[in-house]
């Protein structure tokens, strides 16, 4: 499977979590390369609106809202952190939880690739986080509201892999 997607940071999550929970080796589109593996079957695959390539795959993110079934819903004075390197998934969860009823003041968005994130987290209430992000988290914070499924990528495929 090839993933083709603009940011390389929203790439990166993709292919690392469509490996994990699919098994199928994933790698990224290339222009002018990758033909030559779609030549030999491999399927290429992007989010809604995010490829040129009328032939692409339409993958499915998983909606915040439907990550947060089941918590317990923070108390209105309480910080939720969204972790990720990828600013697109941090527009699209803050945007997600303001619509679900969170004050937009209780928000933080966190890129791990930026140093000390890790300190930013002592006040969360609750953390949201891709796949990648996940995993760097520090030890013990899975018991502070961190899903244990924690990542973006929507088990299920729009078409066939």
């Amino acid at each position: 499977m090839l993933i083709a997607e603009p940011e390389a940071e929203l790439r990166a999550i993709l292919m690392a979590e469509i490996e994990e929970h699919a098994g199928v080796p994933v790698g990224e589109y290339v222009a002018g390369y990758s033909e030559a593996a779609e030549g030999d079957g491999a399927v290429v695959a992007s989010l809604p609106g995010h490829s040129q390539l009328s032939h692409a795959m339409t993958l499915r993110l998983r909606s915040v809202g439907g990550s947060l079934e089941g918590q317990a819903r923070p108390a209105a004075d309480s910080v939720v952190t969204i972790v990720s390197r990828s600013a697109t998934i941090r527009r699209a969860a803050r945007a997600m939880l303001i619509a679900v009823g969170l004050a937009a003041d209780a928000l933080s968005e966190v890129d791990p690739a930026v140093d000390g994130w890790r300190e930013r987290l002592g006040l969360s209430a609750l953390v949201i986080c891709d796949g990648i992000a996940a995993r760097e988290l520090p030890a013990g914070l899975s018991g502070a509201g961190v899903p244990d499924d924690c990542g973006f990528f929507d088990r299920g495929i729009e078409g066939a892999v």
